[in-house]
């Protein structure tokens, strides 16, 4: 697995730019991390609309709670690996953006258990 920095893209028009971002770093299928505020808000469609304009296949991740326990973590790293995904997009910030950075954490470090305090913030 390659290992690049994360990038945090924002401002206007952001989640527009979410496929050139993925294909950039040779993505064919993206884990998409988020929560059901974001959803409520109409911003995942238009996330999803962009990646798949993008040629990009995609699963989203979107049993993220406030405050994400280990077990969610866990659904995330499944499903990253039974979905065949290569990336990794968070969209929100709150509970999505931690989920996603522990998700690959895991992902990367191939952890048996994760120590408490990795998921605090």
């Amino acid at each position: 697995m390659q290992f690049v920095a994360p990038e945090f893209i924002f401002g206007v028009g952001a989640r527009r730019r979410a496929g050139f971002y993925a294909r950039n770093l040779q993505a064919r299928r993206v884990l998409v991390v988020t929560d059901p505020g974001i959803i409520r808000a109409g911003w995942l469609n238009e996330l999803l609309s962009d990646l798949e304009e993008s040629g990009l296949q995609f699963v989203v991740f979107r049993q993220v709670t406030p405050n994400p326990r280990d077990h969610e973590v866990m659904v995330g790293v499944e499903m990253y690996h039974s979905e065949g995904c290569d990336v990794i997009i968070a969209l929100g910030g709150g509970s999505s953006s931690p989920i996603n950075e522990v998700v690959f954490l895991r992902l990367t470090n191939h952890l048996r258990k994760l120590p408490a305090t990795v998921a605090m913030r």
